[in-house]
């Protein structure tokens, strides 16, 4: 596994055999929106072991949280995305705070875009994330009497037959 990941071509065919018969290992290699989030972690908590296991905790948590115990995989897409977002979001307010210690103009606008464009990243993740399990959500339609009463995505809406 070494000498793959430094480059070995000729240590391919053991790794996939690795990857063939323990269930699962690929997916720590495999998998970019842990991949990437593991390096915002590491930016953001630098030598901090403390500060590194804080994070990985809250994103757990914040993992948990958002996609609930029985998310579709779609859900599940969105939710590594927003986390990965609130990182980030987070990160630049954290790199503008930062860059006000320097007053510099150019260098605080150019902190405050970066903050404005992850906070709306971060915000469509999760509008995303809303309106997907609004369309996951099944309609369904009942007729009581004379009235028509229509449920979909958690809206009810009543009218008359006929």
């Amino acid at each position: 596994m070494k000498r793959a990941d430094a480059g070995d071509r000729a240590a391919l065919p053991a790794v996939r055999e690795i990857f063939e018969t323990v269930p699962g290992i690929w997916s720590s290699h495999g998998d970019l929106a842990t991949i990437a989030q593991d390096s915002i972690v590491d930016l953001l908590a630098g030598k901090s072991v403390l500060t590194r296991e804080g994070l990985r905790k809250k994103l757990a948590a914040m993992r948990a949280e958002l996609a609930g115990p029985d998310a579709s995989p779609l859900e599940r897409l969105l939710v590594e995305r927003i986390v990965a977002c609130w990182l980030l979001s987070y990160q630049a307010d954290l790199a503008h705070t930062r860059s006000l210690r320097r007053p510099s103009l150019r260098e605080s606008e150019h902190h405050q875009r970066r903050q404005d464009r992850a906070a709306r990243q971060y915000l469509y993740g999760l509008r995303n994330l809303a309106l997907v399990r609004r369309l996951l959500t099944p309609a369904v339609q009942l007729n009581v009497a004379e009235r028509q009463i229509n449920i979909a995505g958690g809206d009810v809406h009543v009218g008359s037959r006929g």
